[in-house]
């Protein structure tokens, strides 16, 4: 506002309503609603005046408060229904995620092992199929191994395959056991962060009924924008956080 005029209007009669309330005892009003109802008094007269038969812009923006609200019912759900989903898949792509893991180092171990070979052991009395080894529940003590045994089954001919190098060759940063850990940890996190995405998006939607109406017009700012240009008309926001 430029005009001096309205402003000491304001101001003045701002001052009548403040001593009056003071005189009467009571202070049941807040002084910020206060101001902004007079400056929207003295600068939208004639929708002040249609404000008290339920029309015009502030009116329209009051009845907002229901569509509010199941725009941010609707809102809430969506977000929770796609953190949801993603949950489920994380659940189900970990499991891959490690038996591709697990068939990498499997296949580079077989790789070092006598093409006619068909299994191999730690200790020489216990022998893995090379067809079991990616699912064998010691596949890492035989990636950590320094030496293993290589047979074929049918003729029984025994080898000593050196696989010191092999977890190196495979990754030179980090070892099975590390990448192991970090897919592990990584679902685990992820899983966390959604699961308090979800706790706080279920919090707000569990309030969002007793959601102040400024509250509302904040958090759907781009839907609110909308609607008041499909009134033809623009008005500055401030005057309607009260």
């Amino acid at each position: 506002m430029n005009d001096l005029r309205l402003i000491q209007n304001i101001f003045n009669e701002f001052a009548i309503y403040v001593t009056n309330l003071e005189t009467d005892g009571e202070n049941l009003l807040d002084a910020n609603k206060l101001l902004a109802i007079l400056i929207y008094k003295n600068v939208y007269p004639r929708d002040f005046e249609r404000l008290h038969r339920g029309t015009g812009i502030l009116a329209e923006i009051l009845n907002l408060q229901e569509e509010l609200i199941e725009t941010g019912e609707t809102t809430y759900r969506r977000e929770i229904a796609k953190l949801e989903k993603q949950l489920e898949i994380a659940e189900q792509q970990v499991p891959s995620d490690l038996r591709e893991l697990r068939q990498i180092y499997a296949m580079a171990l077989i790789e070092k092992l006598p093409a006619n070979h068909d299994s191999v052991s730690v200790d020489r009395r216990n022998w893995i199929k090379l067809s079991k080894l990616s699912s064998h529940d010691e596949l890492e003590l035989f990636i950590s191994a320094t030496r293993l045994s290589s047979r074929n089954d049918y003729y029984n001919n025994e080898s000593q395959i050196d696989v010191s190098t092999l977890q190196n060759e495979v990754d030179s940063q980090r070892t099975y056991h590390q990448r192991m850990t970090e897919i592990e940890n990584g679902a685990t996190d992820n899983k966390n962060k959604s699961l308090r995405e979800i706790h706080e998006l279920r919090s707000k939607l569990a309030v969002i009924r007793t959601t102040k109406l400024d509250e509302l017009l904040r958090l759907n700012t781009n839907h609110a924008h909308g609607l008041l240009k499909s009134l033809g008309k623009m008005v500055s926001w401030p005057v309607f956080w009260f």
